[in-house]
């Protein structure tokens, strides 16, 4: 069964719904987005978090 293609909606909810500070959210969307290049996925599997 395929995965559902990433939502953009979710992206933006994901930004403004954590309580993480600026510097945090860059950390978690630079390490989310590196997951998702070395996996060649479109999920790094952190969901909820910011870059996934």
């Amino acid at each position: 069964m395929p995965r559902p293609l990433p939502n953009p909606r979710d992206f933006v909810s994901n930004w403004r719904t954590s309580d993480a500070t600026i510097a945090e959210k860059l950390r978690m969307l630079r390490k989310n987005t590196a997951i998702k290049v070395k996996n060649r996925s479109d999920c790094c599997g952190n969901y909820g978090e910011v870059g996934c």
